[in-house]
């Protein structure tokens, strides 16, 4: 990565744009049939198959018109490495389209080092048997490392600024040539060599540069100070469990306190409902007790008092029951 195959890339299809037709393909994670709807449409071919013969068919046509026309059709796959192995092999058997005397389709397959590894593997040697020309990006030398910073300097039109000898050899120490890590480092230099309004970038701004990179480094994901980052919010998260599980055992507690209280209340409620009632009843029994006694009382002290001249006593009360006795007025007796 960084090596400048992107870069390549886009001056290849600015070469070739004018004079063939180019299908670019970006995101190469697609099956045989998905990705040749891909190419179809990034060609401009209005897709009218249903089906992937139909697909084959169609961009057979399509090629066939383009020779004729005297266009070049090419398919270039950026981060090859990612195409599914029947898509490479969907590759190889587009290769297949030719007229008698030449091939109608030329495909640049654009990846990673892993890319060569999976096109030597045993199910796609037929396919690297037919690549005609392989390319390895190598990383700069010192010597090119130079030039190349020479020249973003006059592309950029900054004639009067220049990395001193001592500079260049730290940037190609520090990136081993990688141009991507190239820019970076030159153009952090340049930053802190404007911050001493120098015009000559020196070791010195190289050096400030490199540190500046590794500060930002170790606050980034993947470095120890990220890492180290994990484990206090590792740390956080496992105390804010602690104090979640505090809180809620002490929540329960104080709802199981809650019940066991209104538990209480509700009893000596109920106790004193109780004692209510039975002083109640006692009350009631006491009050019956008391009347009653005051009736036996009454009933104790009842007379009867004669209050006519004469009155004959009978056996039973009634006219027809014999009389025992003659009673005179004022004459009392007890009645029990």
């Amino acid at each position: 990565p960084g090596t400048g195959k992107t870069t390549l890339l886009n001056v290849f299809i600015k070469e070739w744009e004018n004079k063939s037709e180019i299908a670019l393909i970006l995101t190469p994670r697609l099956m045989p049939e998905e990705f040749l709807a891909a190419v179809l449409e990034d060609l401009g071919v209005e897709i009218r198959a249903k089906n992937k013969n139909e697909l084959i068919k169609q961009f057979r046509d399509f090629l066939l018109e383009k020779n004729r026309a005297g266009r070049n059709v090419i398919i270039i796959v950026d981060e090859a490495q990612n195409l599914p192995i029947e898509t490479i092999e969907e590759l190889r058997l587009l290769s297949n389209l030719e007229t008698d005397k030449e091939k109608l389709l030329q495909i640049v397959l654009v990846g990673q080092p892993e890319l060569d590894i999976i096109l030597k593997s045993q199910a796609l040697r037929q396919l690297n048997q037919r690549i005609i020309t392989k390319l390895k990006l190598q990383l700069l030398s010192e010597k090119e490392t130079r030039e190349y910073i020479n020249f973003r300097l006059f592309r950029a039109g900054k004639t009067t600024l220049r990395y001193d000898d001592s500079s260049v050899k730290k940037i190609y120490q520090l990136t081993k040539g990688n141009p991507r890590l190239i820019n970076i480092i030159a153009k952090r230099a340049l930053m802190a060599a404007y911050l001493d309004e120098a015009q000559v970038i020196s070791k010195v701004h190289v050096r400030k540069a490199a540190k500046s990179l590794k500060e930002a480094e170790e606050v980034s994901p993947g470095s120890r100070s990220f890492v180290f980052d994990k484990k206090v919010v590792s740390a956080v998260i496992t105390f804010l469990i602690v104090v979640a599980s505090l809180f809620w055992a002490m929540r329960f507690y104080n709802q199981d306190r809650v019940k066991r209280a209104t538990a209480d209340t509700k009893n000596t409620e109920s106790i004193a409902e109780s004692n209510a009632r039975e002083i109640t009843i006692n009350n009631a029994e006491s009050k019956k007790n008391v009347t009653k006694r005051k009736e036996d009382r009454i009933t104790k002290n009842l007379m009867a008092v004669v209050s006519v001249n004469k009155a004959n006593v009978r056996i039973k009360p009634g006219l027809d029951y014999k009389a025992v006795a003659v009673v005179s007025r004022g004459a009392k007796y007890n009645i029990e």
